[in-house]
């Protein structure tokens, strides 16, 4: 949705709800929310996906979260790296790790200790 409260709320209760949200419908709401649009959209979105955890690995989901390490905003960095820390093993493509090592230099600690974390 445009309004970005309601995507807050949406995303806010789909954390809540957690593995059980794991339809593709959602998987595929979240990634839309994550591609575009304001910067606390973007990190609802991933929080989302983080907390679904190991049900959200799917190729299109880490191939976003590798992209979102790479954003500009370093709560989207940060929130990637926990998402990936929630997924768990299945995320360990030999992409997303590199995309750790990366960030492990990150500029901001917050990002550079969730990367170690990860």
């Amino acid at each position: 949705d445009e309004d970005e409260s309601v995507c807050i709320a949406a995303c806010s209760t789909l954390c809540n709800i957690g593995e059980k949200a794991a339809t593709p419908e959602v998987i595929a709401t979240m990634l839309k929310a994550m591609g575009g649009g304001v910067w606390f959209n973007r990190k609802a979105a991933c929080e989302a996906l983080g907390s679904i955890g190991e049900k959200a690995a799917t190729p299109e989901v880490i191939d976003a979260l590798i992209h979102a390490m790479g954003d500009e905003d370093d709560s989207i960095r940060t929130s990637a790296c926990i998402t990936l820390r929630n997924i768990g093993e299945k995320a360990a493509t030999p992409e997303v790790i590199a995309a750790l090592v990366h960030a492990m230099e990150d500029e901001y600690e917050i990002v550079r200790t969730k990367a170690c974390k990860s």
